[in-house]
């Protein structure tokens, strides 16, 4: 199913509430990926445990990123 599709269906199925919907790819940004992790719902993992190991991934991304960019910046 596409993106696009997932989106409207559940719009659709969640009427009036609004629907944010991201498919994460590899070159999703780190800081996105943590806001995602930190306030989004899973609506689908493709290996049981996944979520929560990419959620602690996130994490230390972004911390990462955080800490380079402050050091970028100095």
């Amino acid at each position: 199913m596409t993106q696009g599709r997932w989106l409207r269906e559940l719009e659709d199925i969640l009427k009036p509430q609004p629907v944010d919907l991201l498919v994460l790819q590899d070159g999703t940004s780190p800081l996105t990926r943590f806001q995602v992790f930190r306030d989004g719902v899973c609506l689908h993992e493709s290996l049981p445990g996944k979520f929560a190991r990419e959620q602690d991934r996130a994490f230390f991304l972004h911390a990462d990123a955080a800490f380079l960019n402050a050091k970028a910046r100095a």
